[in-house]
């Protein structure tokens, strides 16, 4: 329902829930896919940095931020230099040696695939979505089910763009988010 009343320009208002776009699972799948169209956003790898977790936890970011500042290097090249990163674990210099190949796989794939083949070779590389469908908890179910709405979203928006790239399907999400902040006046939909 969302995307049917943004791509009618229809205002809208959630109640007692959080839009779709604004859900942690979402997010982290647009994260992956923005970071793979542009390495240098460095927000939304830090938001990626431990999803699925791989032993890179909050002490070693904040070691890898400090070894980018000081070498003059994006978060994503000092992944690349694991090695030379002070104060950190070999455990962890591997996950992030694993982490930098595994993100520059999907980088070397983008412009050969669409957005739905990048997002579901993301998907499938990282175990994403099958760590929150094989979890009992109902809640990550839920975002599981999400996730794969997400993946229905990228399909609509493949049949009726010419653009097929993630790069396209991340634009067209950003003026989504965009026209969710537009003030709806006194007539809008209610959704609960």
């Amino acid at each position: 329902f969302e995307d049917a009343l943004r791509r009618l320009e229809i205002p809208y208002k959630i109640i007692g829930s959080v839009r779709f776009y604004d859900r942690a699972e979402v997010k982290n799948v647009i994260a992956y896919l923005r970071v793979v169209v542009n390495p240098a956003d460095t927000l939304s790898l830090k938001r990626v940095f431990n999803v699925p977790t791989r032993a890179l936890g909050k002490t070693t970011l904040e070691e890898f931020e400090k070894f980018a500042f000081a070498q003059n290097l994006t978060l994503f090249n000092a992944l690349e230099r694991a090695a030379d990163v002070p104060n950190i674990t070999p455990r962890a210099k591997k996950a992030a040696a694993e982490f930098h190949a595994l993100l520059s796989t999907f980088m070397a794939n983008r412009d050969q695939h669409d957005a739905m083949q990048l997002t579901k070779q993301i998907l499938d590389a990282t175990g994403y979505l099958k760590g929150l469908e094989t979890d009992e908890d109902a809640e990550a179910q839920t975002r599981a089910q999400n996730v794969r709405e997400f993946i229905n979203a990228i399909e609509e928006y493949l049949e009726r763009s010419e653009d097929k790239s993630a790069a396209g399907f991340l634009e067209q999400v950003s003026l989504v988010a965009d026209t969710d902040e537009i003030e709806s006046g006194p007539n809008y939909v209610t959704l609960m």
